[in-house]
This record gives C-alpha cells, structure tokens and sequence, in this order.
C-alpha cells in the first residue's frame, strides 16, 4: 500500500500498523511507525497520497522487530486474497509475533482475515471474518 511508502519515507522508522479510516467523510489510512524511540501516527489520504497529520508519541515499551516488513505480509495477504486492504497490524499479544490482515474481498466483497507469521512469512490462517 502506497500510504506505508509516504509515512516512511516522510518520518521514518518502521510500519506495523494500517488502518483505512474515514477523515472528514473521505477515506484516509492511518499508518504507525516506530523507530525504537517514538511511536508516529500519520494519516494519509488514501486517494492523493497527501500527508493530513501526524502525531508522535514516545515508546513505552521496547518494540518487536519482526523478520518481515508490514508491506511484505500485505503482499503475500493479498497473493491468498485479492481485494482492498482494510487494516493490517502486527500482533504481539502472544507467543508468536504475526501480521494480521483483512481484506475487502474483489471477488465476493466479503471481509477476509489473513494471518501470517511475522517470523518467516508463513500463512498462518486465513478465513471470512464475521466481526
């Protein structure tokens, strides 16, 4: 996704969160960064690629550092399911880091949750996400 791109290269640090969100009626993502230091959160619009805002916070806990990049499990994500990225984020609440993707299916327009170790870019699970 485009908008990880801009964030990136604008603020720096490293992507593990995407969220398409709605800024005054218009789809904007909502891209976090961090850099070991700081925790950036930069809204983007999602159709000129403009920069909205961006708040930084600093980090209260030391962050994970993953394998693979928030792009890269966007893309294998999107090899299982083909469709428009809704939100993915890396998830370290267990045992095992890994990127959680959903997906607005092209095919059916169904909402679909990839899951993909963090580690070595394996698909963990994948399924229609009824939440």
């Amino acid at each position: 996704v485009q908008a990880i791109d801009i964030a990136q290269k604008q603020f720096g640090g490293k992507a593990t969160d995407l969220e398409l969100k709605r800024s005054h009626g218009a789809p904007a993502y909502e891209v976090e960064l961090h850099d070991g230091a700081k925790k950036h959160s930069v809204y983007i619009d999602a159709i000129s690629g403009k920069v909205l805002s961006r708040k930084t916070e600093n980090e209260r806990k030391s962050a994970v550092s993953p394998a693979i990049s928030l792009e890269r499990a966007i893309e294998i994500a999107q090899v299982k399911v083909s469709g428009q990225v809704l939100d993915a984020e890396l998830d370290d609440d267990r045992s095992r880091i890994r990127y959680e993707v959903e997906i607005l299916s092209a095919a059916d327009r169904v909402q679909h949750k990839v899951v993909i170790d963090a580690n070595n870019g394996n698909v963990v699970a994948s399924y229609i996400d009824r939440d």
